[in-house]
């Protein structure tokens, strides 16, 4: 009977000793399993709240459109003009910081701000940024692009933070526009047919409000320019042309949606483009457009 009691009071110890090693593991899984919901509830907030501000944004995409038309309107005496530069690099970047921190701003209409911050946002809401987002930027896109890091505040456990990027992508609402096709896109009567080229490329455009011959420039964190990618599915490398050597304590860095280079000095030529007008007997080998040949 004792020797029963013995062999009991064994087993027990034993329990006692398995459960207090497997009982941390269990409290670990479970408590990344809440996180994990957490994230997925995160994600569905945010990406409401962008696809919400997009909706209201498209609806200004007309008027938007409406000005832009009018202003790069241009009398018939300068139609034949041999030069002219595209938009100023630093204006450009303004441009987009203004509509990046407005998209910013409106999301707070679709979000509760006090319930964000008590999830798991390195930051919190001040942490979340927008400034890889675009309006009527290419093919009349609203482009919002969210990037944030989730932190995981695990005790004895040290996880690195997590890169998190959400994004929501639609045409601007600015009609359909019907015009009368005539011979070529930029002839006149009697006029040699114009088109664009730049002074590097190969290629010539028939529109002058192409894609290919926007740079659409925009201002990203120097930590995130490894995760990102250009239209072309290519990585960012350091800038050979800017001025000057990179300060060391730099946080901010300018890329192009074409481009494979990330710039530190907005002023770089890498970063500006000087679109000429020619007639078309003048392309020499210069090959059609694909996206202007498209549009025929």
């Amino acid at each position: 009977m004792r020797r029963n009691n013995k062999n009991l009071k064994v087993a027990c110890g034993s329990l006692t000793v398995e459960a207090a090693l497997v009982l941390p593991i269990f409290i670990y899984i479970m408590i990344a399993f809440l996180y994990f919901l957490q994230i997925i509830r995160l994600q569905e907030m945010l990406q409401n709240a962008i696809t919400e501000t997009g909706f209201f944004t498209a609806k200004y995409a007309y008027v938007y459109d409406y000005i832009k038309e009018y202003e790069t309107e241009e009398p018939e005496d300068n139609k034949n003009l041999k030069e002219n530069t595209s938009e100023s690099s630093i204006e450009a970047a303004i441009a987009k910081t203004i509509d990046s921190t407005f998209y910013k701003i409106k999301m707070k209409d679709y979000l509760n701000v006090n319930l964000l911050n008590q999830f798991c946002i390195k930051g919190g809401y001040s942490g979340i940024h927008t400034n890889l987002s675009a309006f009527m930027d290419e093919e009349e896109a609203i482009d919002i692009i969210l990037t944030y890091d989730i932190r995981l505040p695990l005790l004895f456990i040290h996880i690195k933070d997590i890169p998190m990027m959400q994004r929501v992508r639609l045409r601007g609402w600015s009609g359909h526009k019907v015009s009368v096709k005539t011979s070529s896109p930029d002839s006149t009567n009697g006029n040699e047919q114009m088109v664009y080229i730049t002074q590097t490329g190969t290629v010539y455009h028939l529109y002058k409000d192409c894609t290919y011959l926007k740079l659409s420039i925009k201002e990203v964190n120097l930590s995130q320019v490894d995760a990102l990618r250009n239209d072309s599915g290519g990585k960012y490398k350091k800038c050979n042309v800017c001025e000057g050597a990179m300060p060391p304590d730099l946080k901010t860095v300018y890329i192009t949606n074409t481009g494979d280079r990330y710039h530190w000095n907005l002023s770089c030529s890498g970063l500006k483009r000087t679109i000429l007008t020619v007639p078309i007997s003048e392309i020499r080998d210069r090959s059609l457009c694909s996206r202007c040949g498209s549009k025929e």
